[in-house]
Parts: C-alpha cells; structure tokens; sequence
C-alpha cells in the first residue's frame, strides 16, 4: 500500500474512533437524563412524550392499563416502564392492523 493509501486508511480509523465515542457519549446523556427523570408528573410525561396533556388524558382513559404508580394520591410515571409499554403497544396496534388488512 503506498503512502497515500496508509494516510487515508488512518484517517478513516480516527474518524470511526471518534463516531464511536460521540455515540457512546450521547448514550450516556440519554441514560443519566432518563435516570434522573424517573418519576414524572402528567405534565412533565406529556412534555416527555412530545403531547398535550389532554391527548395524554384521553389515551389514558382509553387505556386503563397504561403504567402509573400512585404515591399516596399522586400519580407518577416512570420513563422507562412507559417508554417500554408504548413499544408494545405499537407492536399490537401494527399486527392487529396487518390481520385486518388480511
């Protein structure tokens, strides 16, 4: 391999090593930001969730089972559980879509 194809070759290593770390990086912040974001409010799940706190209401009441803690009269949200229960939720809606359509 000449001269040139060496320096490209290295460059294109420091680059991937430098891609890797940011995504390491960024997937530390999203963890550390979900950790300390555990428990939330409606407002704050709403906000989270990127809806209005009414859209949020009537999903709720549409899904009685949507996961919540009741902390003595004051319900929570926990980030992980609904982010978890929302994957799901879409995966029936989608099969149960695909079987329609059948």
């Amino acid at each position: 391999m000449n001269d040139f194809g060496m320096m490209i070759e290295s460059y294109m290593k420091e680059m991937e090593a430098r891609i890797t770390e940011r995504v390491f990086q960024q997937m530390e912040n999203n963890a550390s930001e979900k950790a300390g974001k555990m428990w939330m409010t409606k407002t704050e799940l709403a906000s989270y969730l990127g809806i209005c706190f009414k859209t949020l209401d009537k999903f709720m009441k549409e899904h009685p089972n949507f996961p919540s803690m009741n902390f003595s009269g004051a319900i929570r949200f926990n980030a992980c559980q609904v982010d978890e229960w929302l994957e799901i939720h879409n995966q029936v809606v989608k099969m149960r879509g695909k079987k329609r359509a059948s």
